[in-house]
């Protein structure tokens, strides 16, 4: 697999999807209350798709490389968690806005960034429940036979080398697959 693009990193990377996720929804906002026109707001959905597409590519390529490296026989690195700190802030930012929501939601001109609010709300509980089923539901036998399977694309060869040849250019950590 090949290392993505510096493009990909660029658009794909988190900081880069909150802030087209939250043009994207300033964006359909402003389309309801006409302030904008609705080709900005699908154009903004279509960036953010784009966005969350270059963002799973990264994480693809991550897997592979980490399960890549730990090929040559180096410790896997450990899935990265979310600092407590990190929860505490998310849960403030969610209570903010839960609290905005429902103490300005029914003024003239709130109702559908409430509206838009209580929908991203429940779209994020309804992945959390949906992921915690997923998980709760795979067996770890058939989780480890798909966990992370490698694969490399190379260029077809013009001519089979011979063995010698072959063995000579395997890279030193698959020396100890031959023996």
């Amino acid at each position: 697999m090949s290392r993505p693009s510096l493009l990909t990193y660029l658009v794909g990377n988190i900081a880069s999807l909150v802030a087209v996720f939250c043009l994207m929804l300033w964006s359909i906002y402003a389309a309801f209350t006409g302030q904008v026109g609705w080709w900005i707001a699908l154009a903004a959905i279509v960036v953010t798709s784009m966005s969350v597409n270059a963002g799973n590519r990264l994480t693809e390529y991550r897997n592979w490389k980490r399960d890549w490296d730990a090929m040559s026989g180096a410790s896997p690195r450990q899935q990265l968690r979310i600092p407590a700190w990190r929860q505490m802030l998310g849960a403030t930012i969610l209570g903010v806005g839960a609290w905005g929501a429902l103490k300005y939601g029914a003024q003239p001109g709130m109702e559908i960034p409430a509206l838009l609010f209580w929908i991203g709300l429940a779209l994020l509980l309804g992945r959390w429940v949906f992921m915690a089923a997923w998980r709760k539901r795979a067996n770890a036998k058939a989780v480890a036979a798909r966990d992370a399977p490698v694969t490399v694309v190379l260029p077809i060869p013009r001519q089979s080398p011979d063995a010698v040849a072959a063995i000579a250019a395997l890279p030193w950590y698959c020396e100890r697959l031959l023996k």
